[in-house]
């Protein structure tokens, strides 16, 4: 059971909005073999605020804001309740974040998506003392939209270690209608913890820093990408993506790529013919070939 009651108020130019809720789970088992009622008090309040300028040839809008959430301290540790997925893993947790986004609109695409925007900011933690530093990551997100080309640039900056915490880059270019690409580049230090949401901090908090760089949580590495579409003709395409891995602390480089080459039969049938490599299943055969039909519905 989740429920969150919140209204947003405004004082002046500024939208103001506070939130309370709670969330509920029952576990019909448990490590000592027990059922467990787990419950926990969610609150916080966020502000933001909107200023706008319009130019010859672009209009600028900045966005400051700053939000406060927390979860109280919950009936269960997770040390003695079973975590299924992110939506369970929960614990104590008084988080501030506060930023300025800043984005630019072209007059010359009315109507469509922002060209450029650069959002600031960092996170603070409160009484927690697994995070003893009060402000200990700062993010800048790039985000520039062109009518053909998309380019993303995201990073994190460790101010506990003073180094940096992650850098992803990403360049999307549709030429034409026969041919696209994008390549990408991530950076991933051994501070920045393998989490299938990075906005969510519950680990960060829960976990010492000691426990997660000796967890597989850890893992240092370089990551290139790549992905290729070219139509050949208009009944065969061709798509060929790579992944590279390097850089990494234990464990050694990785390589993988496919070829996925298809041909229309008729307007709802596809045939494939895919070429896989991948270095991990050495000293066993790396490659793989596959025909496949695919109905379109």
């Amino acid at each position: 059971m989740r429920e969150k009651i919140y209204r947003p108020l405004q004082a002046g130019p500024i939208t103001i909005t506070p939130l309370v809720g709670a969330d509920g789970i029952f576990y019909s088992n448990s490590p000592t073999s027990h059922s467990k009622w787990f419950g926990v008090l969610v609150y916080g309040i966020k502000a933001d605020t909107r200023g706008v300028r319009t130019f010859e040839t672009f209009k600028h809008q900045i966005e400051p804001y700053i939000e406060y959430s927390g979860l109280s301290k919950p009936t269960v540790s997770p040390d003695h309740h079973y975590i299924f997925s992110i939506q369970d893993g929960l614990d104590k947790i008084n988080q501030l974040q506060a930023g300025i986004k800043n984005i630019f609109f072209s007059k010359s695409r009315p109507g469509k998506e922002s060209s450029f925007s650069a959002d600031l900011y960092a996170n603070a933690f409160f009484a927690d003392l697994a995070i003893p530093q009060l402000v200990p990551y700062g993010y800048l997100n790039l985000n520039w939209n062109l009518p053909s080309v998309f380019i993303d640039w995201q990073n994190s900056w460790n101010f506990r270690e003073n180094a940096l915490q992650y850098s992803n880059a990403r360049l999307k270019w549709t030429v034409n209608e026969h041919f696209a690409f994008s390549i990408e580049g991530r950076y991933r230090s051994r501070f920045d913890w393998r989490k299938g949401d990075h906005d969510s901090f519950i680990l960060d908090v829960s976990r010492s820093q000691y426990e997660l760089l000796r967890s597989p949580l850890s893992d240092r590495r370089i990551t290139l990408l790549s992905n290729i579409f070219i139509r050949l003709n208009p009944f065969w395409e061709c798509r060929i993506q790579t992944h590279h891995g390097f850089y990494r602390l234990h464990q050694s480089p990785y390589n993988e790529m496919m070829i996925d080459l298809v041909t229309w039969l008729n307007s709802a049938l596809k045939l494939h013919f895919a070429y896989r490599y991948t270095d991990y299943t050495k000293p066993n055969f790396p490659h793989h070939f596959s025909i496949d039909l695919e109905l379109i519905k």
